[in-house]
């Protein structure tokens, strides 16, 4: 299910139901990070980064692609401020 809401629409939602939104858009780009994760590469790059145990794993090319798909959804910029990242992929 993509999560895409018409920026009309999300303008008149209550507080509530945008942070509800944002934190379903969340969870899904978690998830899609998670599914986009190459073991080896987890590995590789946590050797780069000693000390550094929240790597995902996934490669910079195939972030990119991502990042460039989702950067077309309407409310993006709310997920950047919702700041509650907890991996080093959800940063980049």
């Amino acid at each position: 299910m993509e999560i895409v809401m018409a920026h009309a629409i999300y303008f008149y939602m209550t507080p509530k139901k945008k942070y509800k939104l944002i934190k379903n858009m969340y969870k899904k780009i978690r998830r899609d990070l998670l599914d986009l994760q190459d073991k080896k590469y987890k590995q590789f790059h946590s050797s780069l980064c000693p000390g550094i145990n929240n790597i995902i794993g996934v490669r910079v090319p195939v972030l990119r692609n991502y990042a460039k798909k989702l950067s077309k959804q309407e409310n993006i910029k709310e997920y950047i401020s919702f700041n509650e990242t907890k991996y080093y992929e959800e940063v980049m």
